[in-house]
């Protein structure tokens, strides 16, 4: 049943479709015009070409959408609404809609990824959407003034959001101006005037390296110690790690290449996904993807997790292998660091530590505001939630 007022329309009943132009043979860098392509729709504006052809250009309040994308991509069907005049150029493969008799943020909320469109994505091949098809969805409509309220309500949501990711982006900058100052020395903390050394990482403590107990013996696995990969790795939002995916037994360790590490090691991915590491919070074996760091008394496991946090391109330019990208132990024994006396290795983690802390509290503010936009469009734009117009 639906809600008082509401009816069923298509997008053709709310908007006039044109298909963009080729542009490929007429780009320029100091165009007149950003090109609309669906790289720039997917990275939100980031990447972006330019040119002076006119030959398709898109008007304040028109809708751009995405029309082919890779399998299981990301970027069919998602739209961006047009905010100013002559400023966008609309390239092929994109579709330009004009709303008419329709509130055009509205519409642009109802149609952008709208699940009609996925549904055209098998997963195994190249999703085209036809022009049939874009104008065949369904979109269930108010009356305009519920229209515009509703669009006012998710555009509110939309400004929180955009600030949220502002701050974000600043934060994130931030540390890696802290990062820059602090870790190479040019700014010294206040109290602190110990000589900074530049070492290699065998010289800071034991370098470890893992491996994989048999697979086909059922009592190798399944144990209560934790046994690290990659994928863990990559998977994480912090610095530390205190649990993974699969587990091994006491006789896994004994008759594999692994080693049970201490808390406060460094686990650092040295094949494939090179650069990727984590400092243990417990007691931890790892595959035969990392070399691994037990420390000894001079060094900090966060300064040391920090600093190699800027090396990660001299790491990958370490990496060989045809099958796969690794970096040898003697390789990564050999790599340096520039590292101050202890107390202030403590007081340069304490301080990036914090900012790591800013930048968490930031990011689990944005995936909840998003997370309730979600829960908020699928109750306005459903009729579920009304809302009062004035």
């Amino acid at each position: 049943m639906l809600p008082e007022g509401w009816k069923y329309r298509t997008v053709n009943d709310l908007a006039v479709f044109a298909n963009g132009k080729p542009h490929e043979k007429e780009l320029c860098n100091d165009g007149r015009y950003i090109l609309v392509n669906s790289k720039y729709i997917s990275s939100n504006g980031e990447i972006y070409k330019k040119t002076n052809s006119s030959s398709c250009i898109a008007k304040k309040n028109d809708i751009l959408m995405v029309m082919s994308d890779v399998p299981n991509g990301r970027a069919i069907a998602k739209c961006i609404l047009v905010a100013d005049n002559q400023k966008y150029a609309v390239n092929q493969r994109i579709a330009k809609l004009t709303p008419r008799n329709t509130n055009p943020i509205f519409l642009y909320y109802s149609i952008n990824r709208n699940p009609y469109y996925l549904s055209f994505d098998d997963g195994l091949k190249q999703t085209n959407l036809r022009k049939d098809e874009v104008l065949d969805c369904p979109v269930l409509t108010p009356p305009l003034p519920e229209q515009k309220k509703i669009a006012a309500i998710l555009s509110t949501w939309d400004r929180a959001i955009e600030g949220t990711e502002k701050l974000l982006s600043n934060s994130q900058q931030q540390k890696k101006a802290l990062m820059q100052q602090l870790l190479t020395g040019k700014k010294r903390l206040p109290g602190f005037m110990g000589e900074w050394k530049k070492v290699s990482l065998e010289k800071t403590g034991k370098i470890v390296s893992g491996g994989t107990p048999d697979t086909t013996v059922p009592a190798y696995w399944d144990g209560d110690v934790l046994w690290l990969t990659p994928t863990d790795v990559t998977s994480l939002r912090e610095k530390y790690v205190d649990d993974t995916k699969r587990k091994i037994t006491q006789a896994g360790i004994k008759d594999s290449a692994t080693t049970l590490l201490p808390a406060g090691s460094l686990l650092v991915c040295t094949r494939a996904t090179i650069g990727y590491m984590a400092i243990a919070k417990k007691p931890i074996t790892t595959n035969q993807g990392f070399k691994n760091i037990v420390f000894n008394k001079l060094f900090l496991p966060e300064f040391v997790y920090y600093f190699l946090c800027t090396q990660k391109h001299e790491m990958q330019r370490l990496a060989s292998g045809s099958t796969f990208s690794e970096i040898s132990k003697k390789d990564f024994c050999k790599i340096h660091i520039s590292a101050p006396p202890l107390p202030e290795q403590k007081a340069i983690a304490a301080i990036l530590t914090t900012a790591d802390e800013e930048i968490t509290a930031i990011e689990s503010d944005l995936s909840r505001l998003r997370q309730e936009k979600k829960a908020l469009m699928q109750q306005l734009l459903t009729g579920k939630r009304r809302v009062t117009v004035d």
